[in-house]
């Protein structure tokens, strides 16, 4: 009889959930090592599985900080370039407003009579 994969679903839980394992995985761990209660009343693997569930949790939770970081850089990237088109396009724009109103007055100069 095969082992059934839908427990690989849970890698797939948000970051948040995630730090909440993380967190409450290092608490268990700790009242355990503080006696405050005995993961060995819950079994024989109690301590290996919460250890098992702190390295998980915590590389996944890091992992989806990591990526929520570098996500916030390249959008705060985007916006920069972004805004530095815009300069550059409103600067391009005012100076063929300048262009088109110096072609103007020496059109108007031109027509207008000397004296």
């Amino acid at each position: 009889m095969l082992p059934e994969s839908n427990w690989i679903n849970a890698l797939k839980l948000p970051t948040q959930v995630m730090i909440g394992l993380f967190i409450a995985s290092v608490a268990l761990l700790g009242l355990d090592k503080a006696s405050v209660i005995q993961l060995a009343d819950f079994g024989a693997l109690a301590k290996s599985v919460v250890i098992i569930l702190i390295v998980i949790s915590g590389s996944l939770s890091i992992t989806g900080i990591g990526a929520f970081i570098k996500d916030q850089v390249v959008n705060r990237k985007k916006r920069s370039l972004f805004a530095m088109r815009q300069e550059l396009r409103a600067q391009e724009k005012q100076n063929q407003k300048a262009e088109a109103q110096a072609t103007a007055l020496e059109r108007v100069d031109h027509l207008s009579p000397k004296r």
